[in-house]
C-alpha cells in the first residue's frame, strides 16, 4: 500500500500522511525528549515544541487533564486538557535543539514558532531558517503584546505575521488556525494570501473543567485547550468551511487515534493529520497508526492515499 502524499504540488512528498504534532515531541512540558529508537522514518515529520523568542518555563501544575491521559483514555474519559504554557529553552537553544536532532531524523523536521510581536516572528523566521528544517509551522494561538488581539483571530494580523515570515523564511509556511473565530475562512484566506502554503486545523479549544469536590478547576491555569476525540467534529467542521472555498493543502489535528480518524480527515479534504493526544499516551503511537493505517487500506482495497476521495467528490 502506498501511503505517501503530496502536500505541495508534488514539491513536498510525505511518506506517511502521520505527522506529529507540536508539543508531543521533545519539550512536552516533561522533557521527555527524542527517543532515538523509535522508527520514526514510518511517520510523515515531525514537529518538535514550540519555540518562543525568549524561555518559557510553562504554566502552573497540573498542566494535565486527567493527569495521566493514558489511563483517562482506558478508563472512558472523552474531556482532554492541557495548559502546559508553551514551556520551552527559546529560540537560541531551541535552534541548537533542532540542528543537534536534524542529521538522527529520517523524515521531515518541521519547526514551530510563537511570538509576542509581528517582529519576533520575523527574527525567530530568520533563526530557523539556519537550522535545516523542511517547513516552519506558525502558532498565532497567542496574543499580540503591543495590541492585546489574539493572532490568530484577527485576519490583518494574520497577513502581517504570515507576509514577515515568509520574507524571511523560504521554505514552505504552515499556519496553526485557531477553532474559536467567527469566521474560520476568513482567518485562513488572510493566511494564504499572504503565503501560507498549508494549513493546520486546527489548535485546542478553550476550555474548563471544575472539581466538584476540591470546588476547583482541575487545571492550574484554570483553563487550558481541550484536544482529542472531542474535538475531532470541530476540527473536522472546519476542514470542511476552509475546503469548500479555498484551494489549500490542509493538516487535520484532533482525535485521531486509529485509522479511521486518518481516513475521516482525509475526506473531508485533509491532506495530512497530526497526532498529539494519542503520542502523549503511548510515544509510538503514531508509528502504530502508521502501521494500522497500512493495514486498513489493504483490508479495504485502498491501494493509496490518493484513491481516498473527498465526500463531496464520491458518487
Amino acid at each position: 500500500m502506498d501511503t505517501s502524499v503530496s502536500l505541495i504540488d508534488n514539491s513536498m512528498i510525505l511518506n506517511s500522511p502521520v505527522i506529529v504534532a507540536s508539543g508531543t515531541f521533545g519539550y512536552d512540558g516533561y522533557g521527555r525528549g527524542y527517543e532515538s529508537f523509535s522508527p520514526l522514518s514510518n511517520v510523515g515529520a515531525i514537529i518538535p515544541k514550540t519555540f518562543t523568542y525568549y524561555p518559557r518555563e510553562g504554566n502552573e501544575e497540573p498542566r494535565w487533564y486527567p493527569i495521566s491521559f493514558r489511563q483517562g483514555v482506558q478508563d472512558g474519559e472523552t474531556i482532554l486538557l492541557n495548559s502546559v504554557g508553551l514551556t520551552n529553552p527559546g529560540i537560541h537553544k531551541g535552534i541548537d535543539y533542532l540542528n543537534s536532532i536534524k542529521p538522527d531524523i529520517p523524515t521531515k523536521l518541521f519547526a514551530s514558532i510563537s511570538g509576542d510581536t509581528v517582529e519576533q516572528f520575523a527574527e525567530m523566521a530568520h533563526e530557523v531558517s539556519k537550522s535545516g528544517s523542511d517547513a516552519l509551522e506558525l502558532n498565532l494561538s497567542c496574543p499580540n503584546t503591543e495590541t492585546g488581539s489574539m493572532f490568530s483571530h484577527d485576519a490583518a494580523l494574520v497577513t502581517s505575521v504570515v507576509t514577515a515570515v515568509v520574507a524571511e523564511y523560504k521554505l514552505p509556511v504552515i499556519v496553526k488556525l485557531s477553532p474559536n473565530v467567527p469566521n474560520i475562512v476568513e482567518i485562513a484566506e488572510a493566511a494564504v494570501n499572504a503565503g501560507a502554503k498549508i494549513l493546520t486545523v486546527c489548535n485546542t479549544m478553550p476550555a474548563m473543567k471544575i472539581d466538584i469536590h476540591t470546588r476547583k478547576p482541575v487545571l492550574g491555569n484554570v483553563m487550558g485547550g481541550l484536544s482529542g476525540i472531542s474535538l475531532k467534529p470541530i476540527s473536522i467542521a472546519l476542514i470542511h468551511q476552509i475546503k469548500s472555498n479555498i484551494d489549500i493543502p490542509i493538516i487535520g489535528v484532533g482525535g485521531v487515534f486509529g485509522p479511521e480518524d486518518i481516513i475521516e480527515y482525509l475526506m473531508v479534504g485533509a491532506s495530512a493529520v497530526q497526532v498529539g493526544s494519542a503520542n502523549l499516551i503511548s510515544p509510538q503511537a503514531p508509528i502504530k497508526l502508521q502501521e494500522d493505517l497500512t493495514t486498513f487500506m489493504a483490508e479495504n482495497n485502498i491501494p493509496n492515499i490518493k484513491a481516498i476521495k473527498r465526500f463531496s467528490e464520491v458518487d
